[in-house]
């Protein structure tokens, strides 16, 4: 899948897109580090299995999402420090359960009461930037490591 510019790929509540390992996801917007290609997610996203992400596009993912991880891990690696790749709106959660989740190399945007919930998986976060509200939050490379158990 290749969204490119100033254009978005949108998952309407009560659709769903399913990624099946392997798949390519490229949100390409030239160099601008707040690209605007964007993977909307209103409705289901269903990750069977690793996907090889590239671009500085991002990951808009509203409350009413669906986030199925079939194949036990949501992993995406940006293209380095204060480049987005991962947008929570307000009052989102982003629920992991009993998967992993892997935020390596960008930036993770969050709105009010936003969070990413981890049941008995896991969550790896390396060199990333969090940002809410104007303010940013660095976390330098391997520092942030949990297991919730």
């Amino acid at each position: 899948m290749r969204v490119s510019q100033d254009s978005k790929c949108v998952v309407e509540d009560g659709g769903k897109l399913v990624l099946e390992p392997g798949a390519i996801v490229q949100l390409w917007d030239g160099d601008d580090p707040f690209g605007r290609a964007v993977l909307e997610v209103i409705g289901e996203l269903e990750v069977q299995g690793s996907i090889d992400f590239s671009g500085n596009g991002f990951f808009d993912f509203f409350q009413s999402h669906i986030l199925s991880l079939t194949g036990g891990i949501f992993r995406i690696e940006g293209w380095g420090i204060g480049k987005r790749f991962l947008r929570l709106r307000n009052n989102t959660t982003l629920d992991i359960g009993d998967n992993t989740v892997e935020l390596l190399e960008g930036l993770a945007e969050y709105g009010n009461y936003a969070k990413i919930s981890v049941g008995q998986g896991e969550a790896f976060i390396s060199n990333m930037e969090l940002k809410t509200g104007g303010q940013f939050t660095q976390t330098p490379s391997a520092q942030l490591f949990r297991k919730f158990q």
